[in-house]
């Protein structure tokens, strides 16, 4: 009797059971009318709408957003119900476009789309990988990788964040600061995590941050041109409200950042005080970075993983989909296991695969949906910072 490759089997059965999970919690979504107009697509179908008559202008009034999901819904809301649109104005062309179709139709051409961008992102990273081996099961992990899905099931549009920080990642390791700029300007799709990760580059490598300024410029320009002076001040409003916590689905409760963190944990304290001590984390958070870079040699595998990690869970506003960001100091684990022959790479690709299940695993358990994610990124953290130590031990307990 063969000896059984419990590698192969765990790839095969893991890959296809996520396949099989997705279609049915995808299938479920879809055909369920509550299911599919709860979602966060419901937002950008109603900016696309907007954007489709011209008037770009209104997008990003309140009012105008709501008129568009109430058509949806077939129902009036109140303000507080609202699904604001609160992302940047480039990509208002192409929701106009989409939201040609009816809302389903649309859902799923936004999915569809979002599944070719992850593609784009996967294809990026697996560049990084320093032996041009296991390809195809890290394709097709980055594809299946949990937060990316539950992205795509709530059409939020956080594979541009990837797609950004994967650009990065690649830029850094090949020493293009020009590609590595471009790919901070990309993550401008979340402001706050872009604005994280580039101000160290103030430091170190400003290459970096001046190509990020003028992509980032680049962006901003077309989005002026597109909704205009007030449709800008509207848009900017707008985050005022985003970054406040409060009104409309903000769900505070529900980030897994650590404003998110110290609401649950600490029941007695207000809001507005997690809050204000999540943008302290915030600020402290970009200023450690600096220090960070400052004392590094070089920007590499490992301060790129702990920045995206940072970014994660330092970031004012963060739900489960962002946790996208994670493949980042994933990645940037396989690269430094193989470059110092820590592990070898037929195990360590496997690392997307398993952070899938724990989080797929955890999300249907109550009692761990708000706290694997913390533990799964202080691991990262911990293999990122002092490799040797960690991979050691890991040897001598198999």
């Amino acid at each position: 009797m063969k000896n059984v490759d419990f590698r192969r089997v765990f790839v095969i059965t893991g890959l296809s059971a996520l396949v099989i999970i997705y279609a049915v919690l995808w299938v479920r979504m879809i055909t369920s009318p509550a299911a599919r107009t709860g979602a966060d697509f419901i937002a950008f179908y109603a900016a696309g709408r907007i954007s489709l008559t011209g008037q770009f202008i209104e997008v990003y009034v309140p009012q105008a957003q709501q008129v568009v999901e109430q058509s949806v819904l077939g129902f009036p809301i109140l303000a507080a119900d609202l699904n604001p649109f609160v992302h940047p104005p480039f990509i208002l062309p192409v929701l106009a476009l989409i939201a040609i179709l009816p809302y389903v139709g649309a859902f799923s051409a936004w999915a569809l789309l979002l599944l070719v961008l992850y593609s784009i992102a996967a294809f990026v990273l697996i560049r990084t990988i320093p032996q041009g081996k296991h390809y195809r099961v890290l394709f097709v992990s980055v594809l299946l990788f949990f937060p990316a899905f539950v992205s795509i099931l709530n059409g939020q549009d956080s594979a541009l964040l990837l797609l950004g920080a994967s650009i990065w990642l690649v830029g850094l390791l090949k020493g293009d600061d020009q590609l590595a700029g471009a790919g901070l300007a990309l993550t401008a799709i979340r402001p706050h995590i872009a604005l994280l990760l580039a101000v160290p580059f103030l430091f170190k490598q400003r290459k970096v941050w001046w190509w990020f300024l003028l992509s980032a410029s680049g962006l901003a320009l077309i989005s002026i041109l597109l909704i205009g002076v007030r449709g800008t001040l509207n848009f900017l409003h707008i985050l005022t409200i985003s970054a406040s916590g409060e009104g409309y689905k903000i769900n505070e409760l529900a980030m897994l950042n650590f404003i998110g963190l110290l609401q649950r944990l600490v029941h007695g304290f207000s809001a507005e005080s997690a809050r204000t001590a999540g943008w302290i984390v915030y600020s402290l958070a970009i200023a450690s970075l600096c220090i960070l870079w400052l004392r590094s040699e070089k920007i590499g595998e490992k301060e790129v993983g702990l920045a995206a990690l940072i970014a994660i869970f330092a970031s004012p506003h963060l739900h489960y989909h962002d946790l996208v960001l994670l493949l980042i100091p994933i990645f940037c684990l396989i690269i430094l296991t193989a470059r110092r022959s820590f592990l070898e790479l037929k195990t360590s690709v496997l690392f997307p695969l398993m952070a899938s299940w724990l989080l797929v695993v955890s999300n249907f358990l109550p009692a761990l949906k708000f706290s694997v994610p913390y533990i799964l990124g202080l691991i990262l953290a911990i293999a990122l910072w002092i490799p040797d130590f960690v991979f050691s031990r890991w040897k001598k307990s198999i």
